[in-house]
């Protein structure tokens, strides 16, 4: 049994998480997905809309880094993925906690230009990166971005089904124009 307070770090990051794919969502669904509804948004009002993609990206990115930081800087402790897997390791549940260091490894190796953006354009102004070109920055693409995300997804899922043999399901699903309905787990329990 996991502890309560592997269980509490779980919650928060999950909610944390949820946060981000909803926002990752609302990306898709208005800057990815219909050509149509980009150009009318192009139409309506562009250089709002070109704004706040700008900052939605920043955001979700930023916020995609914040899982990945240290557990503690300075005299601060953070909420992070790493966290998570020394709770569990101190609950006992090693081999889980070594698996979960091998999943981490690879979410931060594709996070790398992630971090990046985050550490040259978003967080800091770095000189050499505000007088070049945009061109020195590693790219950041919807592909990467759905690739971390996923790798994250995968990370808590593993854990859940550990402990409760069940996986939550990261996307939204739209109650028929009212706020999006949040569907935290999918139906029924996995077996394998």
């Amino acid at each position: 049994m996991w502890s309560k307070e592997s269980q509490e770090t779980y919650e928060m990051l999950k909610e944390a998480v949820l946060d981000i794919a909803l926002k990752w969502q609302f990306y898709r669904a208005y800057y990815v997905g219909d050509p149509m509804r980009v150009d009318l948004l192009n139409k309506i009002a562009p250089i709002t809309f070109g704004l706040f993609q700008a900052v939605l990206i920043d955001d979700i990115v930023l916020s995609i880094n914040r899982l990945l930081d240290s557990p503690q800087m300075m005299r601060n402790e953070n909420l992070v993925l790493e966290r998570l897997i020394t709770s569990i390791r101190n609950d006992g549940f090693n081999d889980l906690a070594d698996d979960q260091e091998k999943q981490l490894a690879k979410i931060k190796g594709a996070a790398q230009n992630l971090r990046v953006r985050r550490h040259k354009k978003i967080s800091h102004n770095d000189l050499a990166t505000f007088t070049a070109t945009s061109r020195t920055l590693p790219p950041v693409t919807i592909e990467s971005i759905s690739d971390v995300l996923e790798h994250i997804y995968s990370f808590l899922n593993s854990i859940l089904l550990f402990f409760e043999e069940k996986t939550l399901y990261y996307e939204f699903l739209d109650s028929g124009g009212n706020e999006p309905a949040r569907f935290t787990s999918r139906l029924g329990t996995i077996v394998d």
